[in-house]
């Protein structure tokens, strides 16, 4: 299912998906969230205990979203970390 677009990705690449939710174990949100760790890990070639990548579930505030971070062959850093990493490299973020 997302195998594409991370195929798109340069390594450290980011993928977000926005999903609706009705919160944190809401079956359809595990499910993409655990599909999206599935298409991260086989993307990895490197990966070869079969762990499954980091992703993080980042609520949106007053609303049922939840957007999920991944990245490719590369660990994902808190929100915090992650946003200063965007904010001190916008060259590479390139919108799709």
């Amino acid at each position: 299912m997302f195998g594409l677009a991370i195929s798109k990705l340069s390594d450290g690449g980011i993928v977000s998906i926005n999903v609706s939710s009705f919160g944190p174990k809401d079956p359809v949100l595990t499910s993409i969230a655990r599909s999206l760790q599935a298409a991260l890990a086989q993307a990895d070639a490197s990966n070869t205990n079969a762990k499954l990548p980091p992703i993080l579930m980042l609520n949106v505030r007053g609303d049922h979203n939840v957007v999920l971070v991944g990245r490719k062959r590369a660990a994902v850093s808190s929100p915090q970390r992650l946003l200063a990493e965007l904010r001190a490299n916008p060259a590479e973020t390139t919108p799709y």
